[in-house]
């Protein structure tokens, strides 16, 4: 910076000095602080600014850490009051209610950051002192640079298409890498310095879109994670949804890289799974796809693709990805009996409605049969409970065995169940409550002898019943003995025995039990009772037994 002598500004005057360099390659120029999606260059930028938030540009900080830089003699500029839209044909912000244009010229004085002369000059660069309603729009926010003009932010008129946009930083603004940036004056300063930066490569961008769809059609609000160089993001990460693609414009004839990132841990990601991935373009570019990881601490099993992007291009890549669901089925089997009605009720983790499974019955026991399922269930914890049937007169249910998939639980009619992904656990996801039927009934036999004592044999067979009742018992289906002996009579001289109710003689009992139905292999359900058959009377005494004869007497 050469000494010339400066005019004079008038007292309390605020100024802003604007400054345009141009670069070979996008690397040699520093980002914003901010290095983010908004930047709005072709290519991504060298290392991290050199500036702290708040502080503002200086011209030694910014040729410091640019040393490649030349002079880009005859840029423009333009106030605003505002942030307006692209201009057209270009991915480039612009000012609204634009002013006139700011011409730089081949070299000015240098003025501290009081508007004080330095006694140097510096080249392509132009002071301008505000008028006062600029100065209250800069102490209200409300005061906007951008770099050229509305409707040809890259200069073409003067320059062709010999340039393209890499950054723009004005006085205290250094946040993001777009072509607006917001004039404010730091306290004691009344000139501030604006610097914009061309890459001396002509401009040649295509459009990178990247959407996410579901299988069958499903909606979700989720993010879905992606990562690779295509993003100005740290760590080159970004998000895409279903309704809400991620849109890159980028520079053409360069490869450009991302892959949908899955965490290896399928629980920490368990909605969904990658499925495909489709691309096309409407002109030349050109995919590859990669399998594997992009460098990151996750895996991935989506592949990495790559877009040799052409110029003024659009180039789509879809992913699929299918719902993390599976099956939840809920089983009823029951041992002892068959029967019912049983009924269930799963709860879902929060913000789902409970499903409940009612009138369900088995017709064969140790026979599971489907009580319902709980279809697309995400991975989580649900609460399975079960409701038996009240007790009868018959016997009562009791919750006797529970599993899922083979792992046995704690046995109650409350269960909790943790569900895995489908890629950790068999699809469906069965589990089984067991229940033992317990009848109540019970049957006592009295043998009553006259005129003499001994032992006698009882044979109880189940007979056949085609009654379907409610209940079964649990008597094995074979046949019953039992043996029962009368004790002597008492000796002489003591007490006689209470008297004995009537003895009933030639009568056939039945022992109500399961018995078999020789229609089919199955255990009907009959009553508990101890009764006569039909058509037996007790006999009468005429017909009673005979008795016993005396014993000889001893010669």
């Amino acid at each position: 910076m050469a000494a010339v002598a400066a005019p004079t500004a008038p007292a309390n005057a605020y100024q802003v000095t604007f400054v345009a360099r141009q670069y070979p390659n996008y690397t040699d120029i520093t980002a914003n602080l901010a290095r983010n999606n908004i930047q709005e260059s072709l290519q991504d930028l060298g290392a991290n600014t050199a500036y702290q938030p708040g502080e503002p540009m200086s011209p030694s900080t910014e040729t410091q850490n640019q040393p490649n830089c030349t002079p880009l003699d005859g840029w423009q500029f333009t106030f605003g009051n505002g942030v307006g839209g692209k201009a057209p044909g270009t991915n480039l912000s612009t000012v609204t209610n634009p002013g006139a244009p700011i011409t730089v010229q081949p070299s000015v004085p240098l003025l501290d950051p009081q508007g004080n002369p330095t006694g140097q000059s510096i080249a392509a660069a132009t002071t301008v002192t505000l008028t006062q309603a600029q100065v209250t729009a800069a102490m209200n926010h409300q005061l906007w640079v951008q770099g050229g003009t509305a409707t040809d932010p890259l200069g073409a008129a003067t320059f062709g298409t010999r340039y393209a946009f890499v950054a723009l930083r004005c006085a205290i603004d250094n946040l993001n890498g777009d072509n607006v940036e917001w004039v404010g004056f730091p306290s004691g300063s009344t000139n501030v310095f604006c610097y914009y930066y061309a890459v001396d490569q002509k401009p040649q961008p295509g459009t990178i879109v990247i959407k996410k769809q579901l299988a069958d059609g499903a909606t979700s609000s989720e993010a879905f994670n992606f990562r690779g160089d295509v993003s100005y993001n740290p760590d080159n990460d970004f998000d895409v949804t279903t309704s809400n693609p991620a849109t890159f414009v980028r520079d053409s004839n360069v490869n450009w890289t991302f892959a949908e990132l899955i965490p290896p841990d399928p629980l920490a990601s368990p909605d969904f799974n990658f499925t495909s991935v489709t691309c096309f373009s409407n002109g030349a570019s050109t995919f590859n796809t990669f399998p594997g990881t992009v460098e990151d601490p996750h895996t991935t099993d989506s592949p990495s693709v790559t877009v040799d992007l052409a110029a003024n291009d659009f180039a789509t890549c879809t992913y699929l990805d299918t719902p993390n669901v599976t099956d939840i089925a809920v089983l009823k089997q029951t041992t002892g009996g068959v029967g019912g009605p049983f009924s269930f009720t799963v709860t879902p983790p929060p913000a789902v409605p409970p499903t409940t499974f009612d009138n369900v019955k088995t017709a064969f026991p140790d026979l599971p049969v489907e009580a319902g399922t709980v279809h697309d269930a995400a991975p989580g914890t649900y609460g399975i409970s079960e409701t038996l049937p009240p007790p009868t007169a018959a016997g009562s249910w009791s919750v006797s065995a529970f599993d899922c998939n083979g792992a046995a639980g704690p046995v109650r009619t409350s269960q909790t169940v943790a569900v895995p992904p489908p890629a950790t656990a068999d699809s469906p996801f069965d589990c089984t409550f067991t229940n033992l039927f317990k009848p109540a009934g019970s049957l006592t036999i009295t043998k009553t002898t006259t005129g003499g004592v001994g032992t006698t044999d009882f044979v109880v067979n189940p007979l056949s019943d085609t009654t379907d009742t409610d209940v079964t018992d649990t008597i094995p289906p074979a046949t019953r003995h039992s043996r029962c002996s009368v004790p002597p009579p008492p000796s002489p001289g003591s007490p006689s025995p209470p008297p004995r109710p009537p003895v009933i003689r030639s009568t056939r009992w039945s022992w109500g039990s399961r018995a078999w139905d020789s229609s089919t292999p199955s255990w009907k359900r009959v009553q508990r009772t101890v009764r006569p058959e039909p058509g037996h009377r007790p006999p009468s005494p005429a017909t009673g037994p005979t008795p016993i004869p005396p014993r000889p007497t001893p010669s």
